[in-house]
C-alpha cells in the first residue's frame, strides 16, 4: 500500500509518464493556463504539457482510482 506522504510523488510520476509519452509524439494540449504562463515570461519549452487545472484533474482521477483499488 502506498503511504499518504508518498501519494503526491507516486501520482506525479504517473503523470510524468504521460507527459513523456505526449512529448515523444510532439503532442501539445491546448491550455489557456500554459498560454498565460508563457505570456508572463515562462519559457514555452520548459512549461509542462500537462499543466495547471489539467494536472489537477488527472491527479484527482488517479488518486480516486488508487483509492477504489485500495492502494492508498
Amino acid at each position: 500500500m502506498i503511504q499518504g506522504h508518498d501519494i503526491p510523488e507516486f501520482v506525479g510520476q504517473i503523470i510524468d509518464a504521460f507527459e513523456d509519452f505526449l512529448a515523444e509524439r510532439n503532442i501539445v494540449l491546448p491550455n489557456d493556463e500554459i498560454d498565460g504562463a508563457v505570456a508572463d515570461g515562462s519559457d514555452a519549452d520548459e512549461v509542462a504539457i500537462i499543466y495547471g487545472t489539467d494536472y489537477g484533474q488527472l491527479q484527482s482521477a488517479i488518486e480516486e482510482i488508487l483509492s477504489q483499488w485500495s492502494l492508498v
